[in-house]
């Protein structure tokens, strides 16, 4: 049958043969992250731990690679089971002859089990291939964008077994729900003159998909009592368990919603189309399911991620008392700050990384806040504050509601600190504050450590009531200091740049594989439809009015998967942005519309062109062996 119908495993073995190769680059990448963070600087040994002044930090990109991998697997499952699928469906006159010949069950779904394991093969030694070449391209990449130092990239042969193993268990995997269907194929079915959509849902898949859909639900009416840390979680696997779900259910009603999209459709073309998408369900829901998933997984990260950094940086924008900036402030452009008349408080915030001991068994390295503390209330809008609001002494620390609450600490607890020039100093919790998303989550005195601080990045002004900030921020150029009004440079395209290049790397991915999906069963359906579409010709319908009728149906198909990715994407962003309202007082909804929009319009695209070219070609074969 590979053989015979090479077209029904395509899709599927270039889609898992990405999948894997992805796999694979992302095991090399992680270790070569794994080897660059090495310790710099001094280290000290607390608690039987030992921590490094100056780690390597890459900035989350190994958090990145890690969810790129799992969607690229978990759309690479759904993929596979769905060529697989449709496959089986398609040859369902095939198998039940093989039954009439007195083949059994376990004998068919051996046969289909047997094809996953050879696609599977094939898939995971291309894609372990597919890792060599392209690893270290990925690390030039990494390396000169994401990575503050350079990584090597190269696959080992546990990275390439553990790719090739992963082609075989996706394949298995997605397969085995057809294999069953497949089965159960009677030999009566050998004898129908049509192919008709019977059996679309097995109990298998109604079992599995049930769980997702009630787990989804139940995920997404947590989240929004969850707070904005815990609903973040609650609310991308709430989503996703609902795309999982309601991705099995497709065949029963997506072609319904393909149909209902064609009614307002004129013409004998439009009414043809309603009833193909809605008569060929398996189709339709073959074209609709990577569109869905795809769309709804882009979607729901997207839409979770963006509105959270929204929040907080609406909530640092709420909380900003300063009028003036001034970026990378010297120690004498801090003291003509400070000596600038009108200029009420100067906030510059440094770093100081230290340990600290929070039991006897327990210890983190954390970058602490080196502040003012009453310059610092002064320039950030603070909830509340409990103890003592004035300056802090060498051996006091201030720590945030959120740190008071994990830990248990409070007004009058000591933590033992330990500097990384080896000395532990004992300090006393003597302000417990609420500042939102900008409150640092522990505040030491700059008498700390003076030798070790780390410079600022940027000073705060606040200004006297009724002092004109232009007349100040002019004062501060004359005398060769850069100052610009708070707000006027906030680094957002940047930030938004990056963010970009983020959803970009962890759906990209999924997207090819979705596109494969769908040429794959443009290019199957096109092989079956042949005759249908020479029928039409032959009762007059002309080539612009048959393709006409494929791009209707294709443009439901797409339609109807945007519209429930759509869906899917708007529940859990209510369900975290309920969440993030209760902390915070705005949360603007953001999605990654321009990449979504980019995404919809390649898979409308893609799906026209194939469908129909797939279908003229069909036509003029089909011409030409009847003449």
């Amino acid at each position: 049958m590979l053989v015979h119908r090479p077209a029904l495993y395509v899709g599927a073995f270039v889609a898992l043969s990405l999948a894997t190769g992805l796999v694979g680059v992302t095991l090399a990448a992680l270790q070569a992250i794994f080897d660059a963070q090495t310790p710099g600087g001094p280290v000290v040994v607390v608690n039987g731990g030992s921590f490094s002044r100056d780690p390597v930090d890459l900035g989350g990109i190994d958090n990145v690679l890690v969810i790129s991998a799992t969607v690229s697997t978990f759309v690479g499952i759904l993929v596979v089971a769905s060529a697989f699928g449709f496959g089986v469906a398609m040859r369902r006159r095939d198998l039940a002859l093989l039954r009439l010949v007195a083949a059994g069950g376990g004998q068919v779904r051996r046969l289909v089990l047997g094809e996953s394991l050879v696609v599977g093969t094939l898939a995971g030694i291309a894609g372990s291939g597919l890792a060599v070449l392209t690893a270290p391209l990925a690390g030039q990449a990494l390396s000169g964008g994401f990575s503050p130092v350079p990584l090597t990239v190269q696959p080992n042969l546990v990275h390439l077994l553990i790719t090739f193993a992963i082609g075989l268990v996706v394949a298995l995997l997605g397969a085995n729900l057809s294999a069953r269907r497949a089965a159960r194929v009677r030999p009566a079915e050998a004898l129908r003159e049509a192919d008709l959509d019977t059996g679309l849902v097995s109990a298998g898949r109604l079992l599995m998909s049930v769980p997702l859909l009630v787990g989804g639900i139940v995920m997404l009416v947590l989240a929004p009592g969850g707070g904005a840390e815990a609903s973040t979680p609650l609310a991308v696997f709430g989503g996703l368990a609902l795309t999982a779900g309601a991705a099995a259910l497709g065949p029963l009603y997506q072609p319904a919603l393909a149909r209902a999209v064609l009614l307002p459709a004129r013409g004998t073309m439009g009414r043809l189309a309603a009833a193909s998408v809605g008569t060929a369900r398996r189709r339709t829901a073959a074209i609709v399911t990577p569109v869905f998933v795809v769309l709804a997984v882009t979607g729901v990260l997207s839409a979770v991620l963006g509105t959270t950094q929204g929040a907080l940086r609406a909530d640092e924008q709420t909380r900003q008392r300063a009028e003036l900036t001034m970026p990378d402030p010297s120690a004498g452009g801090y003291a003509a700050a400070r000596a600038t008349p009108g200029v009420a408080a100067v906030s510059a915030p440094a770093s100081l990384p230290i340990v600290l001991a929070r039991d006897v068994d327990t210890a983190e390295r954390r970058i602490a806040s080196v502040v003012d503390l009453p310059a610092w209330t002064a320039t950030t809008a603070v909830d509340d504050l409990t103890g003592d609001p004035g300056p802090l002494a060498s051996d006091e620390i201030a720590i945030s509601r959120d740190y008071s609450g994990w830990y248990g600490f409070r007004l009058g607890s000591t933590i033992d600190a330990t500097l990384f020039d080896g000395r532990t100093v004992t300090l006393t919790v003597v302000a417990i504050v609420a500042a939102g998303s900008v409150g640092p989550a522990v505040m030491v005195s700059p008498d700390l450590a003076p030798n070790q601080v780390e410079p600022p990045r940027s000073a705060l002004l606040d200004l006297a009531p009724g002092v004109d900030a232009a007349d100040v921020a002019g004062r501060l150029r004359a005398a060769g200091h850069d100052v610009h009004t708070t707000g006027a440079t906030t680094g957002r395209s940047a930030e938004d740049a990056a963010n970009f290049a983020v959803m970009v790397i962890i759906t990209g991915p999924a997207v090819g594989y979705a596109l494969v999906m769908i040429v794959s069963v443009l290019v199957m359906a096109g092989a079956t439809r042949g005759r249908e579409l020479m029928t039409l010709r032959l009762l007059g319908a002309g080539r612009a009015r048959v393709r006409r009728l494929l791009l209707c149906e294709t443009a439901a198909a797409v339609t109807v998967g945007i519209a429930l990715a759509a869906a899917i994407t708007a529940a859990s962003l209510l369900a975290h942005r309920s969440a993030l309202l209760r902390e915070f007082a705005v949360a603007p909804p953001t999605v990654a519309w321009s990449w979504c929009v980019a995404v919809a319009a390649a898979f409308a695209g893609v799906a026209g062109v194939v469908a129909v070219t797939t279908a003229d070609a069909r036509v003029r074969r089909l011409s030409a062996s009847a003449n």
